[in-house]
């Protein structure tokens, strides 16, 4: 069999056939390469924001190479006889040598497909968090943030991750299905303290410096057409409940994951300085939540 693909090979080679074959391959070059220009030139007038600009540009480079092989490789090799015959031989050894580069072009597949996330979308994958910035075939890149229990600040650090860790790692993303987050914010009182006056204190700030969300926001409802994600108190709340020694009174509420450390600053701020005008309120300063 080796032998007959050889002998197909060579009689391919000839020389009015390898002319042919360069000047097919040319025009199949010039096609495509004018027709990307082409979509590129509408694309540009049509999309404002570049970041999409860039993801389509990445992802017809790809595509133009993609139709390139599939119409060019036949003209080159003398039948699909062959090609399977090639597959067949040299295709386990290229598996096991490139299982990590043919995984990273599924993980890619599965981005462009399914769209776990987009350019923009704040991810949590592989004990790591940040705000997607890249998106590419063989990896993405995200600008790396802290845990959202440490505020979600950026770090500066530009990460890469291979697209392959999407398909063996569980995604989180906090930005695309659902534009909201649930933050709680938990203000422990000493038993001393008048906690009634206190928890009304708090549910007036919560009520000053948070959005007001209504069930019938835009945002709620393009999460519920997805994915069924409703939820039927959308308002901001304050739990009260006895733990470690203190009264605790949370804050639970509603805010776009990006914004999650101003708000919380901003309420402390505001709680501390309510909190010094009291004399019967008394922030409990050992407090642990056990968790």
């Amino acid at each position: 069999m080796m032998n007959e693909l050889l002998t197909g090979i060579l009689s391919a080679l000839s020389e009015k056939v390898v002319f042919q074959n360069v000047l097919y391959t040319s025009v199949l070059v010039a096609v495509i390469v004018l027709a990307r220009w082409i979509a590129l030139r509408f694309l540009r007038r049509r999309l404002k924001d570049r970041v999409s600009f860039r993801h389509w540009k990445l992802n017809t480079g790809y595509l133009a190479a993609l139709v390139f092989v599939m119409i060019a490789l036949p003209l080159w090799l003398p039948s699909l006889q062959g090609i399977a015959a090639i597959i067949g031989i040299f295709g386990a050894g290229i598996l096991i040598v490139n299982k990590e580069i043919l995984m990273n072009i599924s993980g890619w597949f599965y981005v462009v497909v399914r769209k776990p996330f987009e350019v923009g979308n704040r991810i949590g994958i592989l004990d790591l968090y940040g705000d997607v910035i890249d998106i590419r075939l063989m990896d993405f890149t995200i600008i790396e943030t802290a845990h959202p229990k440490l505020g979600g600040q950026s770090t500066g650090r530009v990460v890469h991750i291979p697209n392959s860790a999407l398909l063996t790692q569980p995604l989180s993303n906090a930005s695309k299905e659902f534009a909201f987050n649930w933050n709680e914010i938990r203000v422990p009182v000493t038993l001393k303290s008048d906690w009634q006056k206190a928890l009304a204190i708090i549910e007036s700030i919560a009520s000053e410096k948070l959005e007001r969300i209504s069930v019938d926001d835009e945002r709620l409802k393009r999460s519920e057409d997805l994915y069924l994600i409703k939820f039927n108190r959308v308002r901001p709340i304050v739990y009260v409940e006895y733990r470690g020694g203190a009264v605790l009174l949370t804050i639970r509420h509603l805010c776009e994951p990006k914004n999650r450390r101003i708000l919380t600053d901003q309420i402390w701020r505001e709680i501390l300085l309510r909190f010094a005008t009291e004399n019967d309120i008394y922030l409990h300063e050992h407090f642990s939540s056990g968790e």
